[in-house]
């Protein structure tokens, strides 16, 4: 983990919208780490890579991986990073579109420490990416997060526009 004020997120996923959407949702959650995108899982094994021999920032206090991307699929970068003893204590969590019991069963035993299933509705995929706060923890020398409940008189304009129904999927192993 780095000791700077800002957390680092890496997140690694082929579509550039959903990557716009996470980060919306974090800053929403009242989480605003520094990130760094990798489209696909060889892109982010090379610069994984790179942040390991120094020639990159820092090493992220965490990743935020999908599944199923183009050149090399999530489980493969989950089994890459668990081979990698300089990478193999980075918390991973895995969000994806699969609520596969084979894909969780996999991803958890190949290291993942959280297997969330991506939410069609705004509120609940706010809500779903709650444990990544809990992941990244506070910045040094800030409070954690308190963000307002949807439906409160303080509640966000993100958080008011969606009604939250069902909770999301999320199995959780190791922090």
């Amino acid at each position: 983990m780095n000791t700077s004020t800002a957390k680092r997120l890496l997140i690694v996923d082929d579509n550039e919208s959903d990557i716009e959407l996470i980060t919306l949702a974090l800053e929403e959650l009242g989480c605003t780490p520094a990130v760094s995108t990798a489209s696909n899982g060889a892109d982010a094994v090379a610069l994984l890579d790179q942040m390991v021999t120094g020639s990159s920032a820092a090493l992220p206090d965490a990743m935020l991986l999908d599944l199923n991307m183009p050149r090399m699929g999530g489980q493969e970068v989950l089994a890459y990073i668990a081979s990698q003893p300089a990478l193999a204590a980075m918390p991973v969590a895995v969000l994806t579109t699969s609520d596969s019991p084979r894909d969780r069963a996999t991803c958890l035993q190949l290291g993942a420490c959280l297997y969330i299933v991506k939410a069609y509705r705004l509120a609940e995929f706010v809500a779903s990416l709650k444990p990544i706060v809990e992941l990244l923890g506070p910045a040094t020398g800030t409070p954690p997060p308190n963000p307002p409940q949807g439906g409160s008189a303080t509640a966000t304009p993100m958080q008011a526009s969606a009604a939250r129904t069902d909770p999301p999927r999320i199995e959780r192993t190791r922090t």
